[in-house]
């Protein structure tokens, strides 16, 4: 189980995963991906969390870039992080607790489409979850 804050295209229509042999067209444009912090899950320990901006390949077989644009923030999970995606001109500026960590140059005219915003857990493995998971949220602001 991990923690993520993430911004999705609003034509994603893509429905759950229902059979084992099932294939997500994702992403493509129109669907990109921007994570304003994503914990990585199992792999990532206490400090494993990630921004980045996810650009499609083009067609369905080829999926999505997830490396090149990806920043690795040092966080831990347990304390109380301030984590801040600026959308500046043709950049995206990825701040955590108030200063510039990594910068995506030339993206935002890639991501053209409107996004929304989702505050979640995600679960990658299939290995067994006991106990309870908790992600307090002080504010979630949003300025043009």
């Amino acid at each position: 189980m991990f923690p993520a804050w993430w911004l999705l295209g609003v034509r994603n229509n893509e429905p759950p995963v229902q059979e084992e042999d099932e294939i997500i067209c994702w992403p493509l444009p129109g669907s990109g991906e921007i994570d304003i912090m994503e914990h990585h899950g199992q792999y990532g320990g206490q400090t494993g969390c990630v921004g980045r901006s996810i650009l499609p390949l083009g067609t369905c077989g080829e999926g999505g870039d997830w490396w090149t644009n990806q920043i690795n923030l040092s966080t831990r999970l347990t304390d109380f992080n301030e984590y801040l995606l600026e959308w500046l001109d043709k950049d995206l500026i990825f701040r955590l607790n108030g200063k510039e960590v990594g910068r995506n140059i030339g993206i935002a005219e890639k991501l053209l489409e409107p996004m929304f915003a989702i505050l979640n857990y995600a679960k990658i493995s299939r290995d067994r979850m006991e106990g309870e998971w908790e992600m307090e949220i002080d504010w979630v602001n949003h300025e043009k």
